[in-house]
């Protein structure tokens, strides 16, 4: 945004002045990555890609964080395209409900965030 102002001193003078502002937005999220119902039957690393948008640049590393019967966090990788990649590391098959959220930085500090959730049912038997 751009104003321009005349500003009068105490003698009568006058200054042309322009004002600029910046309105700062987080970077939006876009995400991949497990829902629904998961069996247990199936263990290992549950992915989530994340692409990102922002007007200015991502301070890396972004992270993901996951809480349920088992929780964590972990650094995510950077991808061409504005993607980010890391995984839920789950280490047994423990049946629950879980949660994720990515967290992104921009360089100025915005801070944006989303999230999903899954839950894992024991394997039958």
């Amino acid at each position: 945004y751009e104003s321009a102002v005349t500003v009068t001193d105490a003698n009568g003078g006058n200054q042309n002045v322009r004002l600029r502002a910046r309105v700062e937005r987080a970077p939006q999220i876009s995400l991949a990555g497990p829902e629904g119902t998961l069996s247990a039957c199936d263990p290992g690393a549950k992915p989530v890609v994340a692409s990102y948008s922002d007007e200015s640049a991502i301070a890396f590393p972004a992270t993901i964080s996951w809480s349920g019967p088992e929780q964590g966090s972990t650094q995510m990788k950077e991808r061409p395209q504005d993607v980010v990649i890391g995984d839920i590391v789950i280490s047994g098959t423990v049946a629950g409900a879980y949660t994720y959220t990515v967290f992104v930085t921009d360089v100025r500090g915005n801070t944006a965030s989303a999230g999903g959730s899954f839950t894992i049912d024991p394997c039958p038997g």
